[in-house]
């Protein structure tokens, strides 16, 4: 019921020749024979294929026949006819041949009379015509033994036209009624024994492993046969097998399992046995047999005694006959036991039960026409794939699983009942699914330290695979199918389709449908550079919806061609996919007629998954006891033993869960420890020993548990009492070593041997203590390891036809054909804890030992030799890997650039495929080295190799001979890998000269092309990366240019260039053209969004990003949500692609200053990617990207800055110029949070970095760079450095110019530059700048209506404002209002910001009434946009609360001021809180409210020292208010000591020249005067006097009140002089200062000079 490719306990039978038949070559029974031998006899080896067939079975029924099937026509067409109207039993039939088959010679001729009679009376079942039946039963079996009889004593070759007339010559005596022929040939049977030559082979069905041939004639006839005949076979009369085993001389002495003890042991003595090809020789299959026979109570058999029929085997199992021939019981001796459930049949009963399958399995097999009712029916051909599964099921002989079967052929076969659906939507799909539930875990997972192995289901080996390809023989199925079935086996695919095998599988059924693959006309599959895997898929995902259009229109097609005016609904197609391992594969096998939607084919799917939704599951349920210890004793090799009704039996297929691959090797290990006991332990003892390794199986053990624990103990024989471990260690090391993340690979016997040696070898010392094999064998222990796993199942050993150029012995390789096992290795691995010590970090060691073992063996072999065989084709694939994996890197550095590695390696795989193997082995090389050397050394030696391989595919090129093995086309596909490869590890530089390398070699053929256009695509993105704008363009429009006459303009790749060309573009600034190729395609995908969603959808970001840097933040909002939609249809919710749309909104939401939306979003995206455990780099930088702003809206700014210095370390991991381009953004995110902190010098740092990160990868002239000098210019005017800033604005403005002339963008950066001037006071120049501006503006935009004259109308009219033109100011803001109002309506947030402006402006001008009004209005428009809690809300409350002060409206300041509080505070922006209590605090002041002033300025200055520390300016100005509250209370020494700590706190961040010092310094003198400290206040008053001197002439003003107050205090202490001296001077000053001066003042210094 399950699939076994291999028995090695009958492949190594003493009983079959070294010469397998395998694929390459047949060999032959007869001395000397070659494969044309057997074709000319009729006969092929199935499943012909690179790869050699596994050895299933040794009998004929492994061989089909190569004869035409038109061949058979007549003779199937007769033998139906014969079938039905007969009528005959199949059981009865059977019975009567076995008794003809067994007459002894010396037997008298009336039992033949009492048989005659027997089978009359048995046929009066048919109403009377016994007798018609009994002669037809007779003449047709004696018939069928003298045609065979004569077939197999010519000397010469039978073809096949001579078989069709032996076959047609009989059936005519058949049918002619030739019963005078009976008596003769029943004599003749009598006498002589049918033994016919073992150099010829009778010839068998077409379409099946089981003729009419194979049935009738006699068994003994196939029994004897075996695939090696004696020398004499040529000379003399034909022997049997077991005469030819007498004949064999002794085997060479080895190392075999014979020399196991008694007790399940290896013997220490012995190191002698049989021969190591043969793992049960003859003596010990002998000897172990007699001792059954004998603890049975039977004598053995004399060597010419003959079964009788209770003990004959069925004829299709070599394994049956050779058991019962051995064991079977003595003659005369017969015993029939009840047939029950729980009993198996008896040997009589059990070979009627067998001929009645194959009786069954040959009716629904037959090849050919079928006649029904005078019409003939074609009949579909049976898929090759079905005949190599069927002879790959343990010999030969399928468990008749019929209930199943049947069940899937009624769900094929049925009638759609269109009652039930009123539309008929065509197709049938039906799911061969193993039974979940048979008391294990569904999905069970075993955990391996943390490693996570999941079993998708219980399902491997229960039968699936056969049960299908015994549906597809059926011939009701072909007939329905009789237009085409195709067989698609998926046995090697780990997972999910891709285009490319998805294209593979369409080509395999176009061929077996008879179709062209040509006319499905498939696209090529080009990767992009670095392309993510998501959006790869996508593509991929939409080639194949194209590929499966084109199906279903070419089997349309097909239907229509054969319906023959019929509806071609009629005709049907059915697709076998063996062994889907996606529930989504299904779809894309249900072809659909592209009109009407209707299916075109059925489909019939086998799978370990519990797929759902389909119409019809079919469940393979477990075994029943029958045929569990059916099973069990056919792999025990006990097929005629009394265990049916043994106890323990039928306990231990319980145990087993009725699971069959579990049974499977239990049998086997049954009969490992039967043969090594050397006849020393019987059957019973035996299954004893196994129940009791096993243990007892509690109702929650899972089959993992129970499948693990059989392979374990019998893996670990005893030795001495011991259980050895080298053969799970060996298991481990072939499984880490060949299988690890590679699945199921062939590899050599020679290779697997010298890598078991190398293994023991490293554990040695280990072994030497504590395995008694190794103690005893050595490392020569590791001989037996093949043949113990092997024998048991685990390892399926394959022989091949080809020979050892070493050893000169038949080639013979190892594979792992179940996953569980494979799985079973993983857990020795990593959680068997007595192998510990062996396997801890074993795969640097064991690769190790693989490399040394094959090395030694390698001798004198040359790479590139024209025919390498099986372990240096294995070398060639994967050397390099092993070595990578040994840590060896300078060998593997050395094999990849060996120039005779190459050439083997592509002329073995060819040269695509060889280089793309090399590829990966050098990037594997790549990242082994970065991990031991710098980026740089591993990069220069991955572009090392790939130059070596670039100058060899050039030499080969330019050969242009017969000899040349590479085409151009080739080549550049060649040198497309380098390319690609480089680019993912960043080495764009190199990779774009690759890719124009292999531009170059393809276009000399096919320069208009698809792939052309498709490399032009690549070229273009490779450029861009490179920062080669240009070159990025001119490549775009070459495709642009082909793609357009070679496909259309509405095709995919067609948009998606567009798509390029609106990058390029957007890149280079020119945003208006990038707007015009995004909107473009937006517009052309806008209907077929399903199909294109991920194109669609990248249009609309690239086109938000462009709205986004132009400032359009609604439209871009617009963009980046419709894109997001697009993005998680296609790409799923989880992709990093997805997080990255999401932050974008995000950050919209920040710009607007709508921070609660901001926030949510950063959320949503931080949730998004923590779905992803192991999140590429990109998505890491995202992720610390969104931290970083995320606590920056919290003002958490140092926690802020980590998050991007993180972000920044994980992006100078890519070394490509991109890289550098993130790492600019990255710093300038990092300025903008040090300009939050007025951290100005650190926020200067971080912009430089960032324009010198520009320039080393952009240039000197880009715009970005540009950009950035625009914000370094902001910080630097914040700090102060005026000049300074306006030189980065000079040179930014340089930049634009060079790249965009006048224009928008050179007219912000000048309003930038006017506002430095203005600053610096410079307001001459600013006034030009400004109108430079505007006119700039108005000029390229054709009128003074535009939005962007808004920047500079604000910028001249907060310039009048400052130089007191107001007037001017305000037709500036009028002005500005106008277009806004036009533009945006009259709810706006610019409009808000205006009417604040104009608000100043009346305060400039003292109106405050008027600039109370102007600030309501923009209160209110900010509250209806934005709601009360928003940023611009609270800061407008704050300036109007102080404004409605200025205006003597103390209460409403209040008011306006508490509304601005709560705002902050909501907010939690602390140091916008602390400056509204301050203000708060003067209106309590102004209304002498003393004691609430003081709590205001506290609760200030608590704040500021917390956000911002003692020793901060703004700290100062809390206690400057606290020393003028205390002043105005008369509590002079404590607002003394106020001033004192402002002083000292400004003096330390200024200077103590600082004016800011002298105005202190002022406050505290007039304090002093006033307390009548004159010492203190006279100091403190020449020390104000003194900085303002310093400080220019702009302070001159504020030197007269010091001085006047200075005079006063000399002329109280009487010092007249003094006193005079400095009135005059202030006097003085006054007059020079002019209308400037303090009228009043003036007037009193006048009196007081005059008056002395």
């Amino acid at each position: 019921s399950f699939d076994d490719s291999f028995d090695i306990e009958d492949s190594n039978d003493e009983d079959v020749h070294d010469g397998v038949i395998g694929d390459d070559h047949s060999a032959t029974a007869e001395p000397g024979a070659t494969s044309r031998n057997y074709r000319e006899a009729g006969y092929i080896r199935n499943g012909g294929t690179d790869e050699a067939s596994s050895a299933s079975t040794h009998s004929m029924q492994s061989l089909v026949p190569c004869v035409d099937h038109k061949e058979y026509e007549q003779y199937r067409t007769e033998q139906t006819l014969r079938r039905s109207s007969s009528k005959i039993k199949h059981s009865f039939t059977s019975q009567v041949l076995e008794e003809l088959d067994n007459f002894p010679d010396d037997k008298p001729k009336s039992e033949s009379r009492k048989l005659e009679e027997k089978s009359a009376v048995a046929g009066t079942y048919d109403g009377g015509k016994k007798s018609e039946i009994n002669n037809q039963i007779k003449i047709t079996a004696m018939e069928k033994i003298k045609m065979t009889q004569q077939m197999a004593n010519r000397k010469s070759q039978v073809t096949s036209h001579e078989f069709k007339q032996l076959l047609a010559s009989s059936i005519q005596d058949i049918e002619g009624g030739s019963h005078d022929k009976m008596h003769s040939i029943e004599e003749t049977a009598k006498k002589q024994k049918y033994k016919p030559s073992s150099s010829r082979r009778p010839p068998a069905s077409p379409s099946s492993k089981n003729n009419l041939l194979d049935l009738i004639a006699p068994s003994a006839s196939f029994q004897t046969y075996r695939r090696e005949s004696s020398k004499d076979s040529d000379n003399g009369p034909s022997i049997s097998s077991v005469e030819v085993r007498r004949r064999k001389s002794k085997p060479e002495k080895t190392h075999s399992l014979s020399s196991f003890s008694a007790d399940d042991s290896f013997r220490t003595g012995s190191r002698t046995g049989k021969s190591h090809d043969s793992f049960l020789t003859g003596k010990s299959r002998a000897t172990v047999a007699d001792s059954q026979e004998g603890k049975s109570g039977h004598t053995k058999r004399s060597k010419r005694s003959h079964r009788t029929k209770e003990s004959r085997p069925s004829h299709r199992s070599h394994r049956h006959h050779r058991h019962h021939h051995r064991s079977g019981k003595r003659r005369g001796e017969s015993s029939k036991p009840r047939k029950s459930d729980d009993t198996i049949e008896g040997p009589m009963e059990k070979s009627i039960a067998t001929k009645e399958w194959e009786l069954f399995l040959h009716k629904h097999s037959t090849a050919g026409d079928e006649v029904d009712g005078g019409a003939t029916k074609k009949m579909a051909p049976v898929p090759s794939e079905v005949r190599t599964v069927l002879t790959r099921v343990r010999g030969g002989e399928p468990l008749p699983r019929e209930s199943v079967v049947e069940n899937v052929v009624s769900h094929l076969t049925r009638e759609k009942c269109r009652e039930d659906s009123q539309e008929d939507t065509g197709g049938i799909c039906v799911a061969i699914l193993p039974e979940h539930g048979m008391n294990i875990k569904d999905a069970a997972e075993k955990e391996i330290d943390n490693h996570s192995i999941s079993i998708k289901s219980n399902g491997g080996g229960v039968g699936k695979t056969t049960i299908a390809a015994l549906v597809c023989v059926r011939g009701d199925i072909r007939t329905r199918y009789r237009h085409g079935l195709a067989w698609l086996n998926n046995e090697k695919q780990r997972h999910s389709l891709d285009y490319e095998s998805y294209c593979k599988s369409l080509s395999e059924i176009c061929m077996q449908l008879g179709l062209l693959p040509q006319k499905l006309k498939l696209t090529p599959f080009i990767r992009c550079p670095c392309e993510d895997d998501a959006v790869a898929k996508y593509r991929m995902v939409s080639y194949m919806k194209e590929a499966f259009a084109n199906m279903g229109q070419l089997l349309m097609l097909h239907r229509k061609k054969h319906s023959r005016g019929e509806d071609a609904r009629q005709v049907n197609f059915l697709i076998v996919f063996d062994g889907i391992i996606d529930e989504s594969d299904v779809d894309w096998f249900l072809f659909r007629d592209s009109n009407d939607g209707y299916v075109l084919n059925d489909l019939l799917v086998t799978s370990n998954l519990a797929i759902r939704g389909l119409e019809h599951n079919v469940v393979v349920p477990p075994l029943n006891k029958r045929e569990s210890i059916r099973l069990l004793l056919m792999e025990s090799h006990l097929s005629n033993h009394t265990l049916a009704k043994n106890s323990h039996a039928l306990g231990l297929v319980k145990k087993c869960l009725y699971h069959p691959l579990t049974i499977k090797f239990v049998g086997r290990w049954m009969n490992l420890k039967r043969v090594t006991a050397g006849g020393q332990k019987g059957v019973e003892e035996i299954i004893k020993e196994i129940n009791s390794s096993l243990g007892e199986v509690d109702d929650s053990a899972s089959l993992i548990d129970i499948l693990f624990t059989v392979l374990s103990q019998a893996s670990s024989p005893l030795v001495k009492g011991t259980h050895t471990k080298i053969v799970k260690l060996c298991f481990a090391a072939f499984v880490l070593v060949f299988c690890h993340k590679r699945g199921k690979v062939q590899v050599s016997l020679d290779i697997a041997e010298g890598l078991f040696v190398k293994v023991v070898e490293t554990v040695s010392e280990i072994l030497a203590k504590e395995d008694p094999l190794f103690q005893s064998h050595g490392r020569l222990a590791t001989k037996l390891v093949p043949e113990i796993l092997g024998a048991l199942g685990v390892f399926n050993i394959v022989k091949h036809s080809t020979v050892s150029s070493d050893s000169g012995k038949p080639d013979s390789s190892i594979e792992i054909e179940y996953d569980l096992v494979h799985l079973f290795g993983e857990y020795l691995l990593r959680n068997d804890e007595t192998m510990r010590s062996l396997v801890s970090e074993a795969e640097s060691r064991w690769n190790q030992a693989y490399v040394k073992s094959y090395y030694e063996s390698k001798r004198n072999y040359l790479w590139d030799d024209s025919s390498p065989n099986r372990m240096n084709k294995y070398a060639l694939r994967y050397l390099p890997t092993h070595l990578i994996l040994a840590e060896m890197l300078e060998d593997a550095e050395a094999l990849l650039r060996n120039e005779s590695y190459i050439r083997g390696r592509c002329s073995s795989f060819g040269w695509i495929e060889g280089i793309r193997s090399h590829v990966k082995d050098a990037e594997g090389l790549w990242a082994s080295l970065r991990s031991s050397k710098n980026y740089a050394d591993a990069s220069a030696t991955l572009l090392a190799t790939f130059e070596q391989l670039e100058f060899m595919i050039k030499d080969e090129v330019s050969r242009n001979d017969s000899n040349s093995s590479c085409s151009n086309l080739e080549a550049g596909r060649c040198l497309h890998e380098f390319s690609l490869s480089l680019a993912k590890i960043g080495l764009w530089k190199e990779s774009s000269r690759f890719c124009d390398s292999c531009l170059s070699l393809v276009a000399q053929n096919i320069w208009s092309s698809e792939l052309v256009a498709a490399l032009l695509y690549n070229s273009s993105v490779i450029h861009v990366e490179n920062n080669k704008l240009d070159l990025a363009e001119e490549r775009i429009e070459q495709c642009l240019n082909i793609v357009a006459k070679s496909i259309g303009l509405e095709s995919v790749l067609y948009l998606k260039a567009v798509n390029q060309l609106g990058c390029v573009l957007s890149d280079r600034r020119d945003f208006r053209a990038a707007e015009d190729c995004f909107g473009k395609v937006i517009t052309a995908l806008k209907q077929t969004t399903g199909r294109y969603g991920i194109e669609f959808g990248t249009s609309l970001y690239k086109m938000g990003r462009i709205k986004h840097r132009q400032g359009q933040l609604d439209e871009a909002l617009i963009c980046y949500e419709r894109a997001l939609d697009c993005e998680k249809k296609g790409l799923g919710p989880h992709h990093v692609f997805v997080a990255n749309a999401i932050m974008q909104i995000a950050d919209v939401f920040l710009r607007q200053e709508l921070f609660e939306q901001a926030e949510r979003n950063y959320e949503k995206c931080l949730e998004v990617l923590s779905h992803d455990g192991a999140l590429p780099l990109r998505g890491r930088v995202i992720l610390c990207v969104v931290n970083g702003k995320l606590l920056g809206l919290r003002n958490q700014f140092e926690e802020a800055v980590k998050k991007y210095e993180e972000a920044l370390l994980l992006i100078r991991e890519d070394p490509s110029p991109s890289a550098k381009m993130k790492e600019a953004r990255t710093l300038v995110m990092i300025a903008l949070e040090y300009e939050k902190k007025y951290e100005y010098d650190s926020s200067e740092r971080c912009l430089e970095e960032s324009i010198a990160a520009l320039k080393s990868a952009l240039g000197t002239m880009h715009l970005d760079i540009a950009t950035v000098l625009v914000n370094l210019a902001r910080v630097k005017i914040a700090n102060h450095k005026y000049v300074a800033a306006s030189e980065c604005l000079e040179e930014a403005m340089h930049i634009q110019k060079s790249n965009l002339g006048d224009g928008e963008e050179v007219a912000n950066t000048l309003c930038v530059y006017a506002s430095c001037l203005k600053v610096c006071g410079d307001f001459e120049n600013a006034e030009t700048a400004y109108h430079g501006a505007m006119q700039m503006i108005k000029s390229s935009d054709g009128g003074r209506d535009s939005v962007s004259l808004v920047g500079p109308l604000l910028g001249m009219a907060d310039l009048m404002n400052i130089i007191g033109e107001y007037d001017e100011a305000s037709e500036y803001y009028v002005e500005c209002l106008e277009i806004q109002k036009i533009a945006f309506g009259k709810i706006h947030d610019s409009i808000a910001n205006t009417l604040y402006a104009m608000g100043l402006l009346k305060h400039n001008q003292r109106n405050f009434a008027r600039s109370v009004v102007f600030f309501k209005k923009s209160v209110d428009i900010r509250i209806k946009l934005h709601g009360e809690t928003h940023p611009s809300v609270g800061d407008t409350y704050n300036m109007l609360g102080f404004v409605e002060a200025k205006n003597g409206n103390l209460d409403g300041s209040l008011r306006c001021l508490e509304n601005a509080l709560k705002v902050r505070q909501m907010l939690g922006d602390r140091l916008k809180e602390a400056e509204t209590l301050l203000n708060i605090g003067h209106v309590h002041r102004e209304k002498d409210q003393f004691e609430l002033a003081i709590e205001h300025y506290d609760d200030c200055m608590s704040i500021r020292i917390a956000a911002l520390g003692s020793n901060d300016a703004t700290v100062a100005e809390a206690y400057m208010a606290l020393g003028n509250v205390k002043s105005d209370m008369k509590r002079l020494d404590e607002a003394l000591s106020s001033y004192n700590e402002a002083l000292q706190i400004v003096e330390s961040v200024h200077g103590k020249d600082d004016p800011k010092v002298g105005s202190i310094l002022q406050k505290m003198g007039m304090l002093q005067f006033r307390s009548g400290s004159l010492v203190g206040a006279k100091s403190s008053l020449e020390k104000v006097v003194r900085i303002y001197r310093k400080a220019g002439k702009e302070y001159e003003p504020h030197v007269l009140k010091p001085l006047f107050i200075l005079g006063n205090i000399y002329n109280i202490l009487r010092q007249k002089d003094e006193a005079h001296s400095v009135w005059e001077d202030a006097y003085q000053r006054s007059i020079a200062i002019g209308d400037e001066a303090d009228q009043d003042m003036h007037d009193a210094l006048s009196r007081l000079v005059n008056a002395h």
